[in-house]
């Protein structure tokens, strides 16, 4: 008898589904909507916080270590974010760069990546959500 599917290992198998969408995207405009996507399917909560800045900071807090690499990661996401805006809001961007993408497409593939290895210490999304929360406060 196999075990369920944990809430956890669903965001994992839906953040997957949407990097390979992001794969077969022929432009930009797609390509950073559904990696953008990607992210949310673990950093979005139902406390109705700020989008950008929980999804910008949780990347950070996933991705970094250091201060200063966080604050990076921070404003880059948060970036990325606005061209999302931009685009799902009607106004478009036409200035999604080739390297915006490459960027944005390591990033995530480094997320998903650390997600699948603490698929042991979470069971569901908001797991990942309150752990963001103990990091920022310690």
């Amino acid at each position: 008898m196999g075990s369920a599917i944990s809430d956890f290992e669903k965001a994992v198998i839906r953040a997957v589904h949407w990097f390979s969408l992001a794969e077969k995207q022929a432009g930009n405009e797609n390509k950073l909507l559904a990696l953008i996507t990607c992210l949310e399917t673990f950093l979005t909560s139902e406390y109705g916080n700020p989008i950008r800045n929980t999804v910008a900071e949780g990347s950070a807090i996933i991705l970094e270590d250091t201060l200063e690499n966080r604050k990076y990661i921070k404003q880059r996401i948060n970036e990325f974010y606005k061209k999302r805006s931009s685009i799902s809001h009607g106004g478009g961007s036409k200035n999604i760069l080739d390297s915006d993408i490459k960027e944005l497409k390591k990033l995530v593939q480094l997320f998903i990546q650390a997600m699948i290895r603490r698929k042991n210490e979470f069971q569901a999304r908001k797991d990942v959500l309150e752990w963001i929360d103990d990091q920022k406060l310690s």
